[in-house]
């Protein structure tokens, strides 16, 4: 009978890996369990373990054994300081639909975050973000107080792909370099959002204060003009940001904000271009110098 709570924990945890594995909802409330209430869970049993061992002064199986599977409980709390972290699992081949655009600008972009693993993309292990991307026209990372030293800052900002305007948001500020956002709410900035023949919504993200040139319900033809990069939102410097969700944004609006509760995260690849097709990003810093190292794509489609 002892060993009945024990096994039973482990097996619910087990079965909240597995399901991310699955995605979807269940994917997404397996990691939301793992991320967010494992940890604490574990925590308690850990206290628990060296409060009644040193009471008792003796370590029996049952206690030993919930012990070590708290370990893996509280893994995630290490990957705040940046030990040990993992993507969110959910499989592109098994993700549907998958969507391909054309790159946002017709001026070279170089991808900062981008693919499916946590050295190249920081949004990987958020299950609305899985295959987001960062972009941003070069000179970019610089450190430059100014936003108009920033390559994308004003850059004509493309409709990846035909749609329907969902919802188009615009007003929030420009942030200056090293500002730090104070709506937490706004995480997105000046925003459009997509819905996509395949009923599914692209978002693109970071645009310009007064720049957003479409409204919700505009029916919109790919390449036409957005607006322009800008700063606004959760950004460090001016950058375009792309995701592909399966949520309606007008339903989930609060879900909207970087894969917070249940939006799913979509594959996203690029079409029409020079470079590869799924490109990925990265950030190198050697002797106090940023150094991007991710790919570069260009548009090579119609004009």
């Amino acid at each position: 009978m002892r060993w009945i709570g024990p096994v039973f924990v482990a097996a619910v945890f087990l079965a909240s890996w597995l399901a991310t594995f699955v995605g979807g909802r269940f994917g997404i409330g397996g990691w939301i369990l793992i991320t967010a209430v494992w940890p604490l869970v574990g925590l308690v049993m850990l206290f628990w373990f060296a409060l009644v061992s040193t009471i008792r002064r003796r370590v029996t199986r049952t206690r030993g054994f919930s012990a070590l599977l708290a370990l893996p409980m509280v893994w995630p709390l290490a990957w705040a300081f940046g030990l040990g972290a993992v993507a969110y699992p959910a499989s592109e081949a098994l993700t549907r639909p998958s969507v391909a655009v054309r790159p946002p600008s017709d001026s070279p972009l170089r991808v900062v975050w981008g693919g499916s693993g946590l050295a190249h993309n920081r949004h990987a292990s958020s299950p609305g973000q899985r295959w987001a991307y960062d972009l941003v026209v070069e000179p970019a990372v610089t450190g430059a107080r100014s936003l108009a030293d920033y390559g994308c800052f004003g850059t004509p900002v493309l409709a990846p792909i035909g749609g329907v305007v969902a919802l188009a948001s615009d007003g929030a500020p420009d942030l200056a370099i090293g500002e730090t956002l104070a709506d937490p709410a706004g995480l997105l900035g000046n925003h459009v959002v997509l819905k996509l023949e395949t009923g599914t919504y692209l978002v693109i993200a970071h645009l310009k204060k007064g720049s957003v040139r479409v409204r919700t319900g505009d029916v919109v033809a790919e390449s036409q003009v957005l607006g322009a990069c800008g700063n606004s939102g959760n950004s460090s410097e001016p950058h375009i940001h792309l995701h592909h969700q399966r949520q309606n944004p007008n339903i989930l609006q609060g879900d909207l904000n970087f894969g917070v509760n249940y939006v799913e995260g979509l594959p996203l690849t690029f079409r029409s271009l020079k470079g590869p097709e799924r490109p990925r990003g990265g950030i190198e810093v050697l002797n106090n110098q940023v150094r991007l190292t991710g790919d570069t794509i260009r548009y090579d489609g119609p004009r």
